[in-house]
């Protein structure tokens, strides 16, 4: 709650010093005079005190309200507030719309607040309200008199539902995002059981199984990861011991030599026998494969030696006795390089001297443009010379121009750079292909194959015949096969490759398994408690909503008693109650009519009158609600522009009756015939721009 006690400003709005001092804390104060004679700008000056602005210039434009032609301007305000304490603030602007602000305890001068945003926080804590609650209630302004109905906001804020309202807003968000957090986790949970059916897991989701469940299917699960990881562990093993296999082959070399010794040995059997035998003929046909097979092998070997030349002469570790078509990839990456990094060079080159000649070409432009500014500079005499200055600009144009050549020049270098990034990209990724496969290569050329048998020696034929029944016989013959060898041995590989894969795919599979049913869990216990949580917030509230319907109801009786001391005497008798629901919607008893009737049914000017009331018993209110000791101002500017000398005098005399708590009024008007009822009248004129005010004289200076 605020009482004015004392205003004064120097430079503000219409008035180059104003000075209103002990002001009566009770009764009317009456501003009247013509028309642009400074009576709102007494008003606005208050308001500008108060909040930092007024009702037609907001704080982003308050170098307005400094006097015209002057380059800064003060006011200071002293108010009493809630509990009857004394306060003082002062603000100071300046055409820069720099703000000072600084709010003292009166009595003691104790400095309660400094700067703008303090003063105005600590302003509303002790007056009970902000700056749109004033002008919703205490202060109708002038150019709002046509359309003062009281906000919502402002009347909740009044009756206390206001917090109430934001509460049930904050609620309602939040069970809205617990809606849609809800929803999420049920997407979520769809894809898990997407998860469990695409491998195979036979958990239902439907059902809730008892803790006890959950926990022993985790168990068994865990169970089987473990013995599918020492499977695992287990082929690892038999996997590097089939690896190490192959280290005891021989070379090819060696069984080409074998290969040839078998076959004089065949011959000389051949000629000793001198005849077809029947074991004979299989015998000629497995060296004839071997021989076959073998040929085959050294083919591969060389086309694999002529490969791994070639990789080397690209990779230019050797070189061609011919004259290649083009260098080595090593080189044209080095190529590249250097190309990439000339480009870069002539970018940087070009933004250089870009930014040199641009700066070059404003040195004359500034220079023509403090010539004819008539700026005093202390540059040679010759560079001022008149027959310099028609050059100025022409210089300056061509060097801008060259700074924008150039910088055009840099821009189109940057597609060559990603270009020849992107070629020196694709040559490394091409060396690198190319060392990969050599290093393959040379590692398959230099792998044995698996060791035959050797125990055909140089002897006699009945020692060969003996070896080769003996080979026969056997019933692994196969291994004897170079060919058959490397493809059992590959074979095995593959196998225990694929065993290997297979494991790995199932122990991830059960892992997977096991961390999307813990993850379902959490999701049914999470939404579980967004369900508890959304279902407390809906019932606060439906407390909320009924504890704000009952708050409306006590401010609405309030508002019509108000209204019913103030509205007979501003309507000429003619209406007496209103009703008014919970967002302000006002109808009207008529005692012609003895009915209520709609707001559109009434003149304009009754309009006016009844929102008046409607506004005064709203300020009511709003003292009413404050402390015992609480008093409040209430500020009209021309309320009554079209009431007549009667009924003027019957609303003046009314104010005061309206409520204890409201004791000081400001009422401004062009004039009043009877100035019997005002504590304190001022006189407002347009040539005078200096007012002074103390108690019940006015001197004007």
């Amino acid at each position: 709650m605020v009482i004015i006690e004392s205003l004064q400003s120097d430079n503000i709005l219409k008035y180059r010093q104003l000075r209103l001092n002990q002001l009566p804390a009770t009764g009317t104060i009456a501003i009247f005079g013509v028309n642009e004679s400074g009576k709102t700008a007494i008003v606005e000056t208050i308001a500008l005190a108060l909040f930092g602005r007024t009702f037609q210039i907001d704080a982003s434009q308050l170098d307005k309200v400094i006097l015209w032609g002057e380059s800064d301007g003060r006011v200071e305000l002293a108010f009493c507030g809630n509990e009857g304490n004394r306060y003082r603030i002062e603000r100071s602007f300046d055409i820069d719309r720099r703000v000072s602000a600084r709010l003292l305890q009166s009595d003691s001068g104790e400095i309660l607040a400094q700067g703008p945003r303090s003063v105005q926080e600590q302003i509303e804590r002790l007056i009970g309200f902000n700056y749109s609650e004033f002008v919703d209630s205490i202060y109708l302004a002038q150019r709002d008199a046509a359309n003062h109905h009281p906000s919502h906001h402002t009347a909740g804020a009044i009756a206390g539902v206001e917090q109430m309202q934001q509460l049930i807003a904050t609620l309602t968000e939040q069970i809205e995002a617990n809606r849609h957090h809800h929803r999420t986790l049920s997407q979520q949970l769809t894809e898990i059981k997407q998860q469990l059916q695409e491998h195979h897991f036979a958990i239902e989701l439907q059902s809730s199984p008892s803790p006890l469940e959950r926990e022993a299917m985790v168990e068994q699960l865990a169970r089987r990861h473990q013995h599918l990881q020492q499977q695992l562990e287990g082929l690892r093993q038999v996997s590097g011991e089939f690896d190490a296999l192959p280290q005891s082959a021989q070379p090819l070399s060696h069984w080409l030599q074998q290969l040839t010794r078998l076959t004089d040995h065949y011959q000389q059997l051949s000629f000793a026998l001198q005849e077809p035998h029947p074991w004979l003929l299989p015998l000629q046909q497995r060296l004839s494969d071997m021989t076959q097979r073998f040929g085959q092998l050294q083919q591969l070997q060389q086309r694999c030696s002529r490969y791994i030349t070639q990789l080397q002469i690209s990779l230019g570790e050797i070189e061609s006795g011919d004259e290649q078509e083009e260098p080595p990839l090593p080189q044209q990456r080095q190529q590249g390089q250097r190309q990439l990094t000339k480009y870069q060079r002539q970018r940087r080159r070009h933004f250089r001297l870009s930014g040199l000649f641009g700066l070059l070409g404003l040195i004359p432009a500034t220079l023509f443009a403090m010539i004819h500014a008539g700026i005093e500079t202390t540059l040679p005499a010759p560079l001022l010379s008149p027959l310099l200055q028609p050059y100025l600009l022409p210089i300056s144009a061509i060097l801008l121009l060259l700074a924008l050549l150039l910088l055009i020049v840099a821009h189109r270098t940057k597609p060559l750079i990603g270009r020849q990034q992107q070629h020196n990209l694709a040559l490394e990724q091409q060396i690198a292909i190319y060392q990969q496969q050599l290093r393959q290569l040379q590692r398959l050329e230099q792998r044995p194959i698996f060791t035959l048998a050797e125990r055909i020696e140089e002897s006699e034929a009945e020692t060969l015949l003996e070896a080769l029944q003996q080979l026969k016989a056997t019933p692994a013959a196969e291994l004897l096969h170079p060919a058959g060898c490397q493809l059992l041995a590959t074979e095995l590989h593959d196998s225990s490759g694929q065993l290997q894969q297979q494991l790995e795919s199932e122990v991830a599979r059960l892992a997977l398994g096991v961390e999307c049913y813990r993850t379902k869990e959490t999701i049914l216990n999470r939404q579980s408690e967004l369900r508890l949580q959304n279902a407390t917030r809906e019932v606060a509230i439906e407390l909320l909503h009924g504890a704000s319907r009952q708050a409306m109801v006590l401010f609405n009786q309030d508002m019509k008693r108000f209204i019913s001391r103030v509205m007979p005497q501003l309507t000429d008798n003619r209406y007496h109650f209103l009703q008014l629901s919970e967002s302000l919607e006002v109808t009207i008893f008529s005692q012609q009519k003895h009915d209520f009737v709609r707001w559109e049914e009434i003149s304009a000017g009754t309009q006016q009158q009844v929102l008046l009331s409607l506004r005064l018993a709203l300020v009511a209110a709003l003292a009413e609600g404050s402390g015992e000791q609480n008093r409040q101002c209430v500020i009209l500017d021309e309320p009554f522009a079209f009431y007549d000398s009667k009924r003027l005098r019957g609303a003046i005399d009314t104010l005061p009756h309206i409520s204890p708590k409201l004791s000081q009024f400001w009422i401004i008007g062009q004039e009043f015939a009877d100035m019997s009822p005002f504590a304190l009248t001022i006189h407002t004129q347009r040539e005078v721009d200096q007012l002074t005010i103390s108690g019940h004289s006015r001197v004007v200076a």
